[in-house]
């Protein structure tokens, strides 16, 4: 709901590890899902900052694995692996989401893609 896309519209295909996010507090768990047809997303401003849609072709790709010195809070530095996606650098609980689904989905490709 949060992106504007229903439940109702996603056909689930099963759940990802559960992740406590300290900065947060919450408890994450993400649920993995497709759609029969591409998703109009609607974000909702008070849950999302931004929407950055990827092939899984790019989610896949090794190249797109990389890591660097981070400033967080109160600032401390730390060196954190992220996600190099569409110029963006995606890291912290959603690159340890990605990280998990990229790791389940490797037997499916090749270096041609989707087997």
């Amino acid at each position: 709901e949060e992106v504007g896309v229903s439940h109702q519209d996603v056909n689930t295909i099963g759940n990802l590890t559960d992740l406590y996010v300290v900065a947060s507090n919450y408890l994450v768990l993400p649920v993995v899902g497709v759609l029969d047809t591409p998703p109009g997303f609607v974000k909702d401003p008070h849950e999302v900052d931004e929407i950055i849609e990827v092939k899984l072709s790019d989610l896949m790709d090794e190249r797109n694995n990389k890591s660097m010195d981070m400033k967080i809070m109160q600032g401390i530095t730390i060196h954190s692996p992220y996600f190099d996606l569409n110029q963006k650098v995606v890291w912290g609980a959603t690159a340890m989401i990605l990280s998990e689904l990229k790791l389940i989905l490797q037997p499916y490709f090749s270096d041609k893609g989707i087997m």
